[in-house]
């Protein structure tokens, strides 16, 4: 598969078929968060996307993908909509073929809360204050 960033956990599989001596060991790598970053996001970047998050999604139900792009063909827009992707960035807050803008600090920031989120998700109550200072 091709390289991703990306936050996995690899699990040590192993096993002995009941009356053998030998054991099998495999190495399995969960993903939790796969991101896929473009300069710029075209149909075709989308539909590999799709493979790519469909095969994550089957092998981790729980695994979140986020796409990053500095802009995004306007072309694709109705198809974001209705794909396996959870989260989409568009850095520079743009189409492509439009005036440049600089990088947004809020979508930096939203991309930092969203990481934190997935990550942070499901933890225990009683420890949560003891990282984020409050009670909820």
């Amino acid at each position: 598969s091709p390289q991703f960033l990306q936050l996995t956990q690899k699990i040590d599989f192993q096993f002995r078929i009941t009356g053998k001596k030998v054991f099998q060991k495999y190495e399995v790598t969960f993903p939790l968060l796969i991101f896929f970053a473009f300069k710029n996001l075209y149909e075709e970047d989308l539909i590999k996307i799709e493979h790519y998050a469909d095969k994550a999604k089957k092998s981790l139900s729980k695994a979140r993908i986020m796409i990053i792009c500095e802009a995004i063909d306007p072309n694709i827009l109705p198809e974001i909509k209705c794909s396996y992707m959870d989260n989409f960035f568009v850095l520079r807050k743009q189409k492509i073929g439009t005036k440049q803008n600089p990088i947004s600090a809020d979508v930096l920031k939203s991309i930092y809360d969203k990481i934190n989120e997935y990550l942070y998700q499901g933890e225990e109550e009683g420890k949560l204050f003891e990282r984020v200072g409050y009670i909820s």
